[in-house]
């Protein structure tokens, strides 16, 4: 559910602005005669922003309401809020929110940076004791500035890959692949595309994978890996299109979150979810208690629900399939049932993946995500047109492998350097018609560019 506050409009008549007030102020005193507001009353509406979708939102809603902590908490119902994240700093200034859910470090480090997060204490949060502080050479918590305190703490772990279709691959004589390198690899070129990719601006897991390429890679050669790889595919504006792509076998290959390849492998035999050898890393999804919140006691409570063995084996229901963040899920009733889940945790977080830094990601994510889309999704047809031509003509022995390389760099080299594009990222992040300013001469820019060289390649 999507749910936004609104104000009263400037130009609403005194009398009838006043009425406007009046009612605001009697339904909450409504709401807070039947349990619609804070900790001192009997019945606590708890209200979390989250990018969980509803299977998570219905699965924990149910277990935390029927929970010890939601009783002592009083609290008797959850409402979930689910904007994009660009709006998320607008939703929290609006106020009546508790608690943040979801989204990746990248999200939430932004939130720390803008002040909306509270210190997380044990004395509220028992359960927080249990989390560890990295997993895997990944942080499992933030702290604040100067404090002890954690900021936020993660709730769940996710690795990064991509997920297969092998009836599809086998079908076509493709191999299955097995890094990042293999995605970009010319060999994976068809028409309609074989890869399918998430557009940066809608899917977070898939802006992930593309800040570990980035980190993995260098910036520039990052940016023509991942130009490279876009080049091969078909772009979709989600990532569970992506998925859906892959188990129907619209596309034999997708870059996925590590639950959705997990949940795929169960439900289809004939996919696979792969993490690229080497060159992935282990990610702690956030959860947080607002600054501004009303009900903090109520929102302790849900955290301390979340973090618990029982609260963690919630994600290892059928419907779910995640990792939890503490190996303790897997000792509940519940979890010892969940054998071939607790193997792929023990695989996940076994797994030797980049150095990965938060905090260069955050850095320059605005830019990041505004730029990918710009130069990547909305000229992409003009890409995908000079990739054909500099395949063929790699192929047809037109162009030599030197030149192949000049190419693909001219195809892929960024428009800014890492640093300018740190720059502007607060701009980006804030200023919506700076960002859109800039989408579109980056946009222009590169169609110019694609188009330049299969212009260059037809004259061979």
């Amino acid at each position: 559910m999507i749910f936004y506050d609104r104000k009263p409009g400037r130009n609403i008549p005194f009398l009838r602005h006043a009425a406007v007030i009046f009612l605001i102020a009697l339904m909450t005193l409504s709401a807070g005669c039947v349990g619609g507001g804070g900790d001192d009353e009997e019945s606590v509406t708890l209200t979390i922003i989250t990018r969980h979708d509803t299977s998570i939102q219905e699965a924990f809603e149910k277990a935390f309401l029927a929970s010890a902590q939601a009783q002592d908490a009083h609290v008797t119902k959850i409402r979930f809020m689910q904007p994009v994240p660009g709006l998320w700093p607008t939703a929290i200034d609006n106020g009546g929110i508790d608690v943040a859910w979801g989204g990746g470090p990248t999200l939430f480090d932004q939130l720390v940076d803008l002040g909306y997060l509270a210190t997380l204490s044990e004395d509220g949060i028992p359960s927080l004791s249990d989390i560890p502080v990295s997993l895997g050479g990944a942080p499992m918590k933030r702290y604040a500035a100067s404090s002890t305190d954690p900021v936020w703490v993660a709730a769940a772990i996710s690795s990064f890959g991509f997920t297969v279709n092998h009836t599809v691959l086998d079908a076509l004589s493709l191999e299955t692949p097995d890094t990042w390198d293999d995605l970009a690899d010319p060999s994976y070129l068809t028409d309609p595309p074989v890869i399918g990719i998430g557009n940066a601006p809608d899917t977070t897991s898939n802006t992930r994978i593309y800040e570990i390429i980035l980190q993995n890679y260098g910036w520039e050669e990052g940016w023509v890996k991942l130009t490279e790889i876009a080049a091969n595919s078909a772009i979709y504006y989600g990532s569970v299109d992506v998925l859906n792509a892959v188990e129907t076998g619209l596309i034999a290959i997708g870059t996925t979150i590590d639950f959705y390849g997990y949940s795929s492998m169960l439900d289809y035999p004939n996919t696979e979810y792969i993490i690229p050898t080497g060159q992935s890393l282990l990610n702690g999804d956030p959860i947080a208690i607002l600054a501004n919140t009303d009900n903090r006691a109520a929102a302790d409570a849900f955290l301390d629900y979340v973090l618990s063995p029982e609260g963690q084996s919630v994600w290892l229901i059928d419907t779910l399939n995640r990792m939890p963040v503490i190996s303790s899920a897997f000792e509940t009733d519940f979890g010892k049932t969940r054998t071939v889940l607790k193997d792929l945790y023990d695989l996940t977080i076994a797994n030797q993946g980049i150095e990965f830094s938060d905090e260069l990601a955050i850095s320059y994510e605005s830019t990041v995500v505004t730029y990918w889309e710009a130069v990547l999704d909305k000229p992409h047809e003009q890409l995908r047109r000079a990739w054909q031509a500099l395949a063929t003509a790699l192929s047809e022995g037109k162009i030599t492998q030197g030149e192949w390389e000049d190419y693909v760099f001219r195809l892929g080299e960024p428009l800014m350097t890492m640093a300018e594009a740190q720059d502007i990222n607060e701009s980006m992040l804030k200023d919506s018609s700076f960002s859109n300013a800039r989408s579109v001469e980056w946009a222009a820019a590169k169609k110019a560019v694609y188009e330049q060289i299969l212009a260059e390649i037809r004259a061979l």
